[in-house]
């Protein structure tokens, strides 16, 4: 999943986005976010799958228009 997010960071700016979170910030929310009742993971999916969504929109909104 840092892996991933690392990835979803860098190419941002290609795309005119810019994301806050990187893998660490991912890593942390895995890490330590699962003794705060276990909620942890769940947020690092959120932001994961919403930075996807993001940069998904922007490659299909850009794609059609060249």
């Amino acid at each position: 999943m840092k892996v991933k997010s690392n990835r979803l960071a860098e190419n941002a700016p290609k795309y005119d986005l810019k994301f806050q979170e990187n893998g660490t910030t991912i890593l942390l929310w895995m890490i330590f976010g699962a003794f705060i009742c276990g909620i942890g993971p769940f947020v690092a999916m959120h932001i994961i799958i919403r930075n996807t969504n993001a940069l998904a929109s922007e490659y299909n909104s850009k794609s059609y228009r060249d």
